[in-house]
């Protein structure tokens, strides 16, 4: 009886556990992380808040597998080519179900002013310890610029106006001349023809470049005159979209630039942006002619521009 009751035992025994060893656990099942960025998915830009945005995102994780890896990506672009890419790791929230982080960025508008960046992608992808992703991202674009919506097609200064020295008004849209100086003449002297005239000669021609500071010249008469101009500084700025005429970009590219009284030697196709103050000027030259003939003939030489303002 007793060997039959060892026997038994035994035999259970060895049926726990063979039992015992097939049993296999199950293994854990996380869902995957999830990111979520308080002020949304995108921004877009006020062209005329600038010249900086400082950005600040809060961004929350819930990580049931524990964070792993927290990857931060900031991508340029222009259309759909990589400018740049910039890759950070934060790992100090590491082996945490949940997390929160500020993440700041000072925006340069200049990028996108100057035509090198038209989007901005921050990517923030976590990873858990079980190998889940989760992601969320957020864009930055520039808005609509303001454009400059009156254009003048017909500015043009000759070598001599009337009795003088030739110059252009800007503001009122009018060639004037360089004859006196009295306060509201010297105001409206924009453009200067800023060549050696002697308007009793027929030579030199006019070659187009002006000022709007001050230049000596012969009258008819033989007679030293001196005619001043309002200031108005000038930068060159042959990549500007003129077409469409953004003022931010104008006002940008201005402030990039080297600002001159002096213009010297313009050519079909220069751009130049002039500032007096608060006013704006964007000058497209569509003609340089140094040969053509106005009358008298001692006026030889006209240049020709639209302008936006």
């Amino acid at each position: 009886m007793k060997f039959f009751k060892y026997a038994a035992i035994a035999l259970l025994g060895g049926m726990v556990v063979f039992t015992g060893c097939n049993k296999e656990e199950e293994p854990t099942v996380f869902d995957d992380p999830t990111v979520t960025i308080e002020q949304g998915a995108s921004l877009v830009l006020t062209p005329s808040e600038g010249p900086t945005y400082d950005l600040s995102l809060k961004v929350t994780i819930d990580a049931p597998g524990k964070i792993n890896e927290i990857k931060i990506q900031r991508t340029k672009f222009l259309g759909s080519t990589i400018v740049k890419e910039d890759e950070f790791i934060n790992q100090e929230h590491f082996d945490k179900t949940e997390a929160t982080l500020n993440y700041p960025d000072n925006i340069n508008f200049e990028i996108f002013f100057d035509g090198s960046v038209d989007k901005i992608v921050y990517d923030f992808i976590v990873t858990d310890r079980a190998g889940n992703l989760g992601s969320a991202d957020f864009t930055i674009t520039m808005g609509a610029y303001t454009p400059l919506t009156t254009e003048v097609t017909t500015g043009e200064i000759w070598k001599i106006h009337s009795l003088g020295k030739a110059c252009w008004n800007l503001k009122e849209d009018v060639a004037v001349t360089g004859v006196g100086n009295a306060d509201e003449v010297v105001a409206s002297r924009y453009i200067i023809n800023s060549d050696s005239v002697n308007t009793a000669t027929s030579d030199p021609n006019f070659t187009g470049s002006w000022t709007s500071d001050e230049v000596n010249w012969i009258s008819t008469n033989g007679n030293p005159q001196n005619t001043k101009g309002n200031g108005t500084l000038y930068v060159k700025a042959n990549d500007y979209d003129y077409t469409n005429a953004p003022k931010e970009v104008a006002l940008y590219l201005y402030g990039a630039g080297t600002p001159s009284k002096d213009v010297e030697n313009p050519a079909v196709g220069d751009i130049y942006i002039g500032k007096l103050g608060e006013e704006l000027y964007v000058i497209k030259i569509t003609e340089n002619n140094i040969d053509e003939e106005y009358q008298p003939k001692a006026n030889t030489g006209v240049l020709r521009f639209s302008y936006k303002k």
